[in-house]
């Protein structure tokens, strides 16, 4: 491919030119023609002002024209072979070679690429294509709780429910919400949004609509316990009062506050239960879930890491009341309640001289067989409650104890035991609230 053509200055006053060459027609000169006036001529070539000519041999000793002559003419030169040139007297005219009249691919590149620059910038651009984004719905219906008849729409989040509007008559935060907004949705029904402030969730709502549903069945098929919990949420935010009552009633049945219904049987969910008293004020149920995590292992926290457990993880502030209400049981079981002489006197109550008690010996060997030895003392060591009424129970008779003995020391040991009970609202916390 031939480098780019250098500009040479030719002046028409040096040159014999024959008139031949000046013809009507606009056909240029053969070759051979100007070969022959190419010979006669004797030009001077002069360098552009930012480049370096490249001239062949039969020129390199021209010599260069001053600056006071008149105005070259432009003539591009290339090496070889001879090109046909435009001569031309015009100054205004500029010569064009056949190797510019025919660019040379690289050439023809460069210029198209510009040209396509150019028509690129003059063009307005074109709007970037943005990925349609997926769309979901912003709500849904309810699978169940949309009634075809309903005439008030509940939206919790993105979850829609149509229910009648008689439904406010259980609800007195729903019949003042529809007396005050009510002539905003003339001719439509009205659509109530209930926020997050209000502390009700979709899983809650659909469960207290589930028991307006079901109440008849409930009676004889009760709820699970965690069924209850939602009931009572949804209930108490929204003044289902009714509802609510209803819910109080079984969670303080399964958490009574009676000394006498604390029995050996394991209650479930009872981090939850601290959790929802504390969080809704349930002190009535409060005190059975936390004595029921008092005498659990690890008081009924698991050890794990996993993100999804922390919803049933008691505060710090209930850990610490049930560390020191563990504390105090512990210690007045060890050293009062189940000791060999803890309340008894140091003789037969009934003066029989045959009775155990009347022997000091005799009571520490006994104790030692029927309490410690049986594993009863370390049972019952984070359940003083059940361990007392435990001990209670023995068959102190068989031990050798008369009848009055024995009836001393159950009555001694019941009063321990309701004084415990008591002492718990105070190691619990709950005389403060």
């Amino acid at each position: 491919m031939s480098p780019p053509s250098q500009s040479v200055m030719l002046d028409p006053d040096e040159f014999d030119i024959p008139p031949a060459i000046e013809t009507d027609d606009d056909e240029l000169p053969s070759v051979m023609q100007l070969s022959q006036q190419l010979a006669h001529m004797q030009p001077s070539f002069t360098k552009g002002e930012n480049s370096e000519s490249s001239i062949s041999a039969p020129f390199a000793s021209t010599p260069k024209r001053s600056q006071s002559q008149r105005a070259p003419i432009k003539v591009p030169l290339t090496p070889s072979p001879p090109d046909i040139i435009s001569i031309s007297s015009s100054p205004a005219t500029t010569p064009q070679s056949h190797s510019q009249t025919k660019m040379s691919g690289s050439q023809k590149r460069k210029q198209d690429d510009g040209d396509r620059s150019i028509t690129a910038a003059e063009k307005p651009a074109k709007r970037p294509k943005i990925k349609a984004a997926r769309r979901f719905p912003t709500t849904h219906k309810h699978q169940v709780h949309w009634e075809l008849d309903g005439n008030v729409v509940i939206r919790i989040k993105k979850t829609l429910f149509r229910v009648h509007r008689g439904v406010a008559k259980h609800s007195e935060w729903l019949s003042q919400r529809f007396e005050e907004e009510a002539d905003g949705f003339e001719g439509k029904d009205p659509v109530f949004n209930i926020k997050e402030e209000d502390r009700v969730t979709v899983k809650d709502f659909e469960a207290l609509l589930d028991a307006m549903d079901d109440a008849i069945t409930y009676f004889y098929n009760p709820p699970d316990f965690l069924t209850v919990v939602s009931i009572f949420r949804a209930s108490s935010a929204l003044s289902f009062n009714r509802f609510r009552d209803w819910a109080i009633r079984y969670l303080e049945e399964m958490w009574p506050s009676s000394l006498c219904r604390v029995t050996l049987d394991p209650i479930s969910h009872a981090s939850d239960t601290v959790i929802l008293a504390r969080e809704w004020g349930l002190k009535s149920i409060r005190k059975r879930a936390l004595y029921e995590l008092v005498r659990l292992a690890g008081f009924g926290q698991d050890d794990s890491d996993d993100e999804s457990d922390r919803s049933t993880t008691i505060s710090s502030s209930d850990y610490k009341l049930l560390v020191r209400a563990r504390e105090m049981l512990t210690s007045a079981w060890t050293t009062r309640i189940a000791t060999a002489t803890f309340g008894v006197e140091t003789k037969c109550v009934g003066n029989v001289e045959s009775c155990t008690a009347a022997d000091v010996s005799l009571v520490a060997s006994k104790h030692q067989e029927m309490v410690v030895a049986s594993g009863l003392f370390e049972t019952f060591l984070r359940d003083p409650i059940c361990g007392t009424r435990a001990l209670m129970e023995l068959h102190w008779a068989k031990a050798g104890y008369c009848q009055a003995c024995v009836d001393q020391r159950i009555v001694v040991w019941g009063k321990a035991r309701e004084r415990m009970w008591e002492d718990l609202d105070m190691w619990l916390g709950l005389d403060k609230c």
